[in-house]
């Protein structure tokens, strides 16, 4: 003999409420609101992937930057470097004249000293 379908019902609807009360709605969570939190945890976590893989593209156009100029500056330092070597070799070719023309200003002076003492003694003798 079994229980009348009232009866079930009712037992039904008793175990129901001491489930409510022992382990209310909002605290159960069902598969399937685990699955859904898992996926939105998934997609929360790829967004953020995402994300570092645009920052990690601007940082990497950031260094490309960086070497252009690093490669202008380069450039510009051998520039500087040739135009310091066009000026050392201006500087010792100006050395050189200033050299010579103490050399030769020596030699004029020898020689108007020699011709005064020349004239000087054409003078005497005539």
């Amino acid at each position: 003999m079994g229980l009348s379908d009232a009866a079930k019902l009712e037992v039904v609807e008793i175990v129901r409420r001491e489930l409510e009360r022992l382990l209310p709605l909002r605290n159960v969570a069902t598969k399937e609101d685990i699955k859904i939190l898992v996926e939105l945890v998934n997609k929360r976590f790829d967004d953020v992937n995402k994300r570092f893989e645009d920052m990690n593209k601007r940082f990497d156009d950031v260094n490309k930057r960086f070497e252009d100029v690093n490669r202008r500056f380069e450039d510009i330092n051998r520039r500087f470097e040739d135009i310091n070597k066009r000026f050392e070799a201006v500087d010792k070719r100006f050395e050189e004249l200033y050299r010579n023309l103490r050399l030769y200003f020596t030699i004029l002076g020898v020689l108007i000293s020699m011709f005064t003492i020349v004239v000087s003694l054409i003078a005497l003798l005539s």
